[in-house]
């Protein structure tokens, strides 16, 4: 017995030993961990405080110098920068202190119907909102301007920045030197670029044809043709972040020393197709809609470079149907007697337009996404074509008729490379090049379904005849009246 409480005892000893050992070091534990937390909120007081103030500063240059800063990009530096937003009373001071007041707006659009008529239409039939409301396409200094950019140093105005907040945020006013395409270096240190050259269209005018044989050349890079970016954009970083991760074989490229290498986007709907920019901004259509998507390219990339090709618009757009049996088309049998039928409800819908827009406006209406007899407009180049005209000089585009690239692509070929400011190819590579058949073509389709009615021809040809007297005034050439 009494050995056992000796034992007893012993144990009893040991395990409270133990138990002080063990709580010592976790005491010791705790206040290790204590005094880094407090370590840390000491730090984050002092930066974040330091931060503030060079906010404050910052704000005060915007003020004498007249400029709005995004709140959108206040707002990005909050959570990548760790700096504190301007209070609500503050943003709203900045954002209506320089603001100008027009006059008339609707004095200044040249309107023939009461606003309130126009927005009384508007919500009776939402498919017409993309239509403009002016003859011409009209830059309003409507607003005060911006201050954006990854270096706040791009002023733009600030209705032009609502509308791709996400594109003015990420790229900067200037690129890396030592690149020919246009590259940046971003927050992280990536590079990352945005295309050099766009095929803008036009569709069944042999764009697939020369961009294959445009990614012939050594200089370019390999990239999708038709990524659609400018029609479906969304007003998102991860959007914007994913078109131009098409460039991506160029990045490996300029990374071992090829310093010369460019890409471009291929995609024919940038011509014409600008929906997406007023997807959340209908607002913006009631005072004319004064931005396209050549704007904010512009805006982006000034000394960017087009490529236009063209074909006689009646054949396009019966080439047109053919080639994409969907929308109207998709549960009917394709005949030219349905073409004809197609292009009725089209004319239909263009005079009833023009009862409250002119006919400028209607072109930029959009029944829906699958409806074919919307891509009859698409043959109205002279007006588009002005659209991007207003925003870049001439210089910056090549325009040539399908007939000249069929006739002889090694030439055309050859002078396209020359204006991408490309190497010579010598006329062996050139004409290797231009071998073989054409992309994307469909004879097959034309033999298979037959020609375009004779009535359905003079009805377009009636349509199209007043915009290729004007192509032929901007081009100063008239082989593109198609006479």
């Amino acid at each position: 017995m009494v050995l056992y409480e000796e034992w007893l005892q012993d144990k009893i000893g040991r395990i409270c030993i133990y138990t002080m050992k063990v709580t010592k070091k976790r005491l010791i534990t705790v206040l290790t961990v204590m005094n880094v937390l407090f370590a840390i909120c000491l730090m984050t007081v002092l930066w974040s405080s330091t931060q503030k103030k060079a906010l404050q500063i910052k704000l005060e240059y915007a003020r004498n110098i007249g400029v709005v800063i995004p709140h959108r990009q206040i707002q990005q530096n909050q959570t990548k920068r760790n700096v504190f937003p301007l209070s609500q009373k503050e943003n709203v001071l900045l954002r209506t202190k320089h603001e100008l007041s027009p006059d008339s707006l609707q004095g200044e659009l040249n309107e023939s119907m009461k606003m309130e008529e126009r927005k009384h239409f508007l919500r009776k039939n939402e498919s017409w909102a993309t239509a403009k409301a002016s003859e011409t396409i009209t830059h309003l200094n409507i607003s005060s301007k911006i201050r954006c950019g990854p270096d706040m140093t791009r002023l733009i105005q600030t209705d032009l920045y609502k509308l791709a907040p996400e594109i003015f945020d990420t790229v900067p006013t200037t690129f890396l030197p030592e690149y020919k395409n246009p590259c940046w270096l971003d927050l992280k240190g990536a590079l990352k670029c945005f295309p050099y050259f766009f095929v803008l269209g036009v569709s069944k005018c042999g764009t697939t044809d020369v961009w294959s044989k445009i990614s012939l050349h050594p200089q370019v890079a390999e990239s999708s043709k038709e990524p659609h970016y400018w029609r479906d954009r969304h007003p998102s970083t991860k959007d914007f972040d994913d078109y131009i991760k098409r460039g991506e074989h160029l990045v490996r490229r300029l990374h071992v020393g090829y310093k010369t290498a460019v890409y471009g986007d291929g995609s024919s709907t940038t011509f014409y197709d600008h929906y997406s920019i007023y997807r959340d901004h209908r607002e913006l259509l009631e005072q004319g809609m004064p931005y396209t998507n050549a704007d904010i390219i512009h805006a982006i990339s000034p000394k960017a470079k087009f490529i236009l090709i063209v074909r006689e618009p009646v054949e396009r757009g019966y080439s047109d149907y053919l080639y994409r049996p969907i929308g109207i088309a998709q549960h009917r049998k394709q005949s030219p007697q349905i073409f004809h039928q197609l292009t009725e409800e089209y004319m239909q819908k263009f005079q009833s337009c023009q009862k409250h827009f002119n006919k400028t406006s209607c072109l930029y209406w959009k029944a829906s996404d699958t409806d074919r007899s919307f891509s009859l407009k698409v043959g109205i180049y002279s007006t588009f074509l002005r659209h991007w005209l207003d925003v870049f000089p001439r210089e910056q585009f090549f325009i040539t008729r399908i007939n000249e690239w069929q006739e002889n692509c090694p030439k055309v070929l050859q002078n396209l490379f020359t204006f991408l400011e490309l190497d010579d190819v010598d006329e062996r590579t050139l004409s290797s090049m231009c071998g073989g058949r054409a992309k994307n073509s469909n004879k097959k389709a034309v033999r298979k379904i037959g020609e375009i009615l004779p009535e359905t021809k003079m009805l377009l040809q009636d349509f199209y005849a007043p915009y290729n007297d004007e192509m032929v005034r901007i081009m100063n050439d008239s082989r593109y009246g198609w006479v």
